[in-house]
């Protein structure tokens, strides 16, 4: 009977590891595995790779790294998916999962350059509501992200008049962080 080595090591491996197409390897720092391709190695499969679990509410206003992650790891231009929950007044949770490409800017303007602002939108038939909040990284390898800025805008139809207010009292809950791999 035959016998297959995989490599393993605890970093992710690299060209000079792995030197024959088709050889593999396993992270076991990680519990993922890599194969050597004609001129890289890549990995196999993909998925979501939790980052952040918690129950943390969104704050109005941006405070400079207040997220802090299970790891460092530099999220700029990566897709990441939020898992969020909301509730105003009497109305029970909500929960949503977000997904976005992480910008780097630190402003809270509009701008076509940074995806800084993720939202979602809810209706009822009657109640038209958007929820919204701002994440941010800076360009480098961290465990920090930046979320705050929570606003809503929430449109009554009932009637023949569109009755839109914010609504300051909504809190959003920030439960978990995936990396979209």
């Amino acid at each position: 009977m035959s016998i297959i080595k995989i490599k393993r090591g605890t970093t992710n491996p690299t060209t000079s590891n792995l030197t024959q197409v088709g050889e593999m390897a396993i992270n076991t720092s990680t519990n993922e595995v890599f194969i050597r391709g004609n001129t890289s190695v890549v990995k196999v499969g993909g998925g979501f790779k939790l980052l952040y679990e918690g129950t943390g509410t969104i704050p109005t206003s941006l405070t400079a790294n207040n997220i802090t992650l299970n790891q460092s790891i530099n999220l700029y231009n990566k897709i990441l998916a939020f898992e969020v929950r909301n509730m105003t007044g009497t109305d029970s949770y909500e929960t949503h999962v977000v997904f976005g490409r992480m910008g780097s800017n630190s402003t809270t303007s509009a701008s076509g350059t940074y995806d800084r602002l993720y939202s979602w939108s809810v209706f009822d038939g009657q109640y038209f509501k958007t929820h919204s909040f701002k994440a941010y990284v800076s360009n480098s390898t961290t465990n920090k992200m930046t979320v705050g800025f929570a606003k809503h805008l929430v449109g009554n139809f009932s009637g023949s008049t569109i009755s839109w207010t914010t609504n300051t009292t909504t809190a959003i809950y920030l439960e978990k962080i995936w990396l979209v791999e």
